[in-house]
């Protein structure tokens, strides 16, 4: 009689975690009577000696066990797939050998396997910590954002709120580490049969399973603690760029996902690979020919001829806010309503850019706030002028883009009435940024800079750098594309002068919601007292 439940576990010269992982499963099995029907499966891809006699040693002690080693083909997707070829269990639980399964997942585990479908399971990621001093629990995260991520990996760890319930119901995500995952044996779709060497399977085996008419959801009990960092580096192989490019453009090459946009923008960064090589890769695997059968709707264009004329914006202003009910971000918030974001014209838009990584992939907007499927903090602003232009050109025409932080007084009427602002890229040039040696120029993303359409897609096919600031990475994919900044002295970048009715400056930086409300207060008046003049001029009086 079969087992209900195989847990395959894929190694390569890990020896030492490998006999943790190994210590910890048995015992459970003990404790909970579960030893027949918990298969255990190891496949090997060590290299090492010493490591391959440790292995069989340590798998020969344990009851319902076996051990394969199969060091050909090389990688994490081929170790993984001769789990689900090998395995007898029902279901299939893949851990890497250097995890440990949370107290009571075992069990459920074995619950599950009887009735699983053919839908693919993941888990919440535990910190080594497990439970935080609040008592909730400590969650790396629960799902993939859909993106590479500064390492250069795909996906960045975000966490659905309902997770710190285990007994919450499961919900669909993009994607998750393969550390630990679960499928049924005889309906695995299977990784791709060339994949080699590190990284490709994380956005390949979800979208595979959405494709084929099946469900990607994180079961919110499936906890499971993963060891990060190794005192003498990593034991596994096939980290090369040009491996983990190759094995993302395969994916491309049979699914369209990524995006080739986001898979070239990744692997093109400075210090990886160059646009000759990674070209030279994607034609091998057969990248570009898919590519070219694509429609032009299904690259990152300027806005699609579908969005309605009706939408069309003179310009959508974007301003970089928080949303985590922080009193200060609400009163900045609030002074921008009352005061220059007020009664816009009709072909004016603003909206507020918040991050939530609890949302699984695209941008919502609610009302004048913009909801961004990313981390809502400093280190994460790039990604969310990234999602911003994606957003932009997923649902809106217009002619120009104003991004700001919450703190920036903007005189809409002016940016408005100047032609000479019709540049791709504009904005005050920031000193401290051209002192950092770069070799062009940018703009101070506190104070505003405008983009045209078509800087909106630049920035929208980009990826983020890890240790880039927000109006750098901006200034940099800009340049990379050939578009350098046009100045303006309209824009300032400090608090020393504001719009006023004497000068013609745009916008003002660092100000508070008092003082926001000073420098409006000022203008209308003297709006109002230019109107007044007027009118006794005109009437003779």
């Amino acid at each position: 009689m079969n087992p209900a439940l195989t847990i395959g576990i894929p190694t390569c010269d890990d020896q030492r975690a490998l006999w943790f992982t190994l210590i910890d499963l048995q015992r459970t099995r003990r404790d909970l009577g579960l030893t027949d029907q918990v298969e255990i499966l190891v496949i090997s891809q060590s290299a090492k000696e010493t490591h391959i006699k440790a292995e069989r040693e340590h798998v020969a002690d344990i009851a319902n066990a076996r051990y394969l080693h199969l060091p050909e083909p090389p990688g994490a997707g081929p170790a993984k797939q001769a789990v689900f070829d090998h395995a007898t269990g029902n279901a299939v639980c893949c851990i890497d050998s250097h995890v440990i399964l949370d107290t009571g997942v075992l069990v459920r585990l074995v619950a599950f396997a009887a009735t699983i479908d053919d839908g693919l399971y993941f888990g919440p990621n535990l910190r080594r910590r497990l439970i935080n001093a609040d008592g909730k629990p400590a969650i790396v995260g629960t799902h993939y954002l859909p993106r590479y991520g500064s390492n250069g990996n795909w996906g960045d760890w975000a966490t659905h709120p309902s997770a710190d319930n285990p007994h919450a119901a499961p919900f669909e995500i993009n994607s998750c580490g393969t550390g630990c995952f679960v499928a049924k044996r005889d309906s695995f779709l299977g990784f791709h049969p060339d994949v080699r060497g590190h990284g490709g399977i994380e956005p390949y085996i979800p979208e595979k399973y959405r494709q084929g008419g099946r469900s990607v959801k994180c079961l919110p009990w499936l906890r499971w603690i993963h060891l990060y960092g190794y005192a003498d580096g990593s034991p596994y192989k096939g980290f090369a760029w040009s491996v983990k490019a190759r094995n993302d453009l395969l994916g491309f090459a049979e699914l369209a996902y990524p995006s080739f946009q986001q898979i070239q923008a990744n692997y093109t960064a400075p210090g990886r690979l160059s646009i000759e090589r990674f070209n030279e890769i994607a034609r091998e695997v057969g990248a570009l020919d898919r590519l070219q059968q694509m429609p032009a709707s299904a690259t990152l264009q300027p806005a699609p001829a579908a969005i309605p004329k009706s939408d069309y914006r003179r310009l959508i202003i974007g301003v970089l806010s928080a949303d985590n009910e922080q009193a200060r971000y609400r009163e900045k918030r609030e002074a921008i309503r009352q005061t220059w974001g007020k009664d816009l014209p009709a072909d004016v838009e603003l909206v507020f850019l918040v991050g939530r990584p609890d949302l699984v992939e695209l941008p919502d907007k609610r009302g004048d706030m913009l909801l961004l499927p990313c981390p809502d903090d400093y280190q994460h602003l790039t990604e969310k002028t990234i999602w911003f232009c994606r957003w932009l050109q997923s649902s809106r025409n217009f002619a120009r883009v104003l991004k700001c932080d919450d703190d920036t007084y903007v005189h809409v009427a002016r940016i408005l009435a100047r032609d000479r602002m019709t540049a791709d890229y504009v904005g005050a040039p920031t000193p401290q940024r051209v002192a950092a040696g770069r070799p062009f120029e940018t703009a101070s993303g506190g104070a505003g800079y405008l983009l045209s359409p078509k800087a909106v897609s630049i920035v929208a096919a980009s990826e983020p750098q890890q240790h880039w600031q927000e109006d750098v990475h901006v200034a940099q994919v800009l340049h990379a594309a050939g578009i350098s900044l046009t100045k303006s002295r309209q824009f300032q970048a400090g608090q020393q002068t504001t719009p006023k009715p004497e000068n013609q400056q745009v916008t003002a930086h660092y100000i508070t919601p008092e003082r926001m409300r000073e420098i409006h207060k000022s203008l209308i008046t003297h709006a109002e007292k230019y109107v007044h003049d007027m009118v006794l001029v005109l009437s003779g009086d």
